[in-house]
């Protein structure tokens, strides 16, 4: 299964885990698991809040995982 890794700073949220092993064939379908576990955390990522990596690429909604694929939470970063 697909594992999610949460920064240490988000990590508060779902209990002090730093990855969650959720199932799911895409990512959209591991953030539906996701968000099982952690609500608060799912709606900033719906949100742009928080941005999805497999790997190190930008993810969309529908792209497609192996089992062996990591998701990476990246907070937004805004500034001026």
């Amino acid at each position: 299964m697909p594992i999610v890794r949460i920064p240490n700073v988000l990590s508060g949220q779902v209990g002090g885990r730093v990855c969650l092993e959720l199932p799911g064939a895409t990512v959209a379908d591991v953030l539906d698991a996701f968000a099982a576990e952690a609500p608060e955390l799912a709606r900033a990522v719906a949100g742009g809040g928080i941005r999805v990596f497999v790997g190190e690429r930008a993810a969309a909604p529908e792209t497609a995982l192996s089992p062996d694929d990591e998701l990476f939470l990246v907070p937004s970063l805004a500034g001026g």
